[in-house]
């Protein structure tokens, strides 16, 4: 924390689209690739992580360089010393950029079969098993 130097891992350089040369030492350059409408947040959960001591969670997006945007899920830690004083922010973060997309188009699914469900007036309906044979139907 009193260097101000941030490490990341050549996995999460992957994940950002960036080179390690491209790391500024400086405060908050953790958010060095955050879309903007989302660093407030990031930096709410980590600041309130090294108030309390809890640890933080939060989604964010990122911008990557070739202006690609990300959605991250980070969680981590503060490191601290015997003295209770922080000493690192351990963070990892995930891509989960392809989880949300098949998540909006399973919602999407689900309330286009909701809404055809809805809108039959007269109908019958029945369960089939494993075989393919009818179990039940309505009466």
């Amino acid at each position: 924390m009193d260097t101000g130097v941030i490490t990341f891992s050549p996995q999460l350089l992957r994940i950002y689209g960036i080179e390690a040369r491209e790391l500024p030492a400086a405060d908050d350059s953790y958010l060095i690739r955050v879309h903007p409408a989302d660093r407030a947040r990031a930096r709410a959960a980590i600041q309130r992580a090294l108030e309390t001591g809890e640890c933080f969670q939060f989604q964010q997006r990122i911008v990557r360089t070739d202006d690609s945007v990300r959605v991250l899920r980070t969680r981590g830690s503060i490191a601290r010393d015997a003295s209770g004083k922080a000493q690192r922010i351990l963070g990892m973060s995930q891509d989960v950029t392809a989880q949300r997309t098949v998540d909006s188009m399973l919602r999407s699914q689900q309330e286009r079969y909701r809404l055809m469900i809805d809108s039959v007036r007269d109908y019958g309906m029945f369960v089939l098993d494993a075989e393919g044979r009818i179990s039940s139907w309505d009466d």
